[in-house]
């Protein structure tokens, strides 16, 4: 078990994924593909 799956599970928390989208937009330098690709690697381990 990973670390921040403990967390996850004992805190009840989640990662509301859109927001992420959000402000990873807001990065100066990453283009719109670059976060696309990025999200598609967090869906991917999320199994969104």
């Amino acid at each position: 078990m990973r670390y921040t799956d403990g967390l996850l599970e004992k805190d009840g928390k989640s990662i509301d994924l859109r927001e992420v989208e959000k402000d990873l937009r807001q990065i100066k330098g990453i283009c719109d593909k670059r976060v696309e690709e990025i999200m598609a690697v967090f869906e991917k381990h999320l199994g969104v």
